[in-house]
């Protein structure tokens, strides 16, 4: 029953950060950002940022600072690296839904959900670099306190790609891959947001770096050649449905919701 009650928080959530993200700032030209935070430490916070990117052929690079697991410290666990910890409380990845399309929510953890009304519905699958079973490998030092670099792109008609990079470790690498139905939208959009831990927005830069140092790279190393020569699995077994089995939590989010649609309803009272 909670985690009936904990979706339908997190959906009516969802839904009303659709609303804020409609009114964000869509930036499509290459940016250095100052102070545009989402702090999620007390609830979920996708679109607090207030800034929103385009996805197409060309590709946008974000970079952002991420401190994971300020949720864990404010409940009163005293030490992120302790062993009572909620592995969503990280940064989040978020396409925005339309009345055509449902909207993606994608975890730091290679978790993900589809969220609206739209009958143009992607397949989300994650894969990542590490072994989770690895008993020398930290997540928490991964992601807590460092850059992490988000590579957003269509990659054909029908796909996307979220390729996540952290700068503590530059051999792992987490994807996240979109099929949509329908095909990809022309307008679609994502937003970079916390859910139990904050990030700040450092830059963003149209055009993929990656795929460029890529080609450099391939040219380099050809010049001397003759001429004649994404089912929606879950790689994270140890990741599950955000269930803290606290109805205190439930409250918190239902209410967060609830303010946040009288927000939305007195500033097109007041516009109107």
């Amino acid at each position: 029953m909670k985690k009936k009650l904990l979706t339908v928080a997190l959906a009516a959530v969802m839904v009303v950060s659709s609303a804020f993200s409609a009114m964000a700032e869509l930036v499509e030209a290459d940016t250095t950002f100052t102070g545009k935070v989402a702090d999620g430490s007390a609830a979920w916070n996708s679109a607090g940022t207030g800034v929103t990117f385009p996805i197409n052929e060309e590709g946008v690079t974000v970079v952002f600072k991420n401190d994971a697991f300020t949720d864990s410290v404010d409940n009163g666990n005293g030490d992120k690296f302790g062993t009572e910890y909620d592995t969503w409380d990280n940064f989040v990845v978020e396409t925005i839904a339309t009345e055509t399309t449902k909207g993606a929510t994608m975890r730091a953890d290679a978790f993900s959900w589809t969220y609206g009304e739209g009958t143009n519905v992607p397949t989300i699958t994650p894969t990542i670099s590490w072994d989770w079973a690895d008993t020398n490998f930290d997540w928490h030092a991964l992601t807590d306190d460092t850059t992490v670099t988000v590579v957003a792109k269509k990659t054909d008609a029908n796909t996307v790609t979220f390729d996540i990079t952290f700068a503590s470790d530059a051999s792992a690498k987490e994807t996240y891959t979109l099929v949509y139905s329908e095909g990809v939208p022309s307008d679609l959009a994502f937003q970079i947001g916390a859910d139990g831990g904050k990030m700040e927005l450092v830059s963003a830069t149209f055009g993929s770096s990656n795929d460029d140092s890529n080609t450099n790279d391939d040219a380099n190393n050809n010049a001397g050649d003759n001429a004649d020569n994404d089912s929606n699995a879950d790689s994270n077994s140890g990741s599950t449905t955000p269930d803290t089995g606290d109805s205190t939590m439930v409250g918190l989010l239902l209410a967060v919701a609830a303010v946040s649609v009288v927000v939305v309803l007195k500033r097109r009272t007041v516009a109107e």
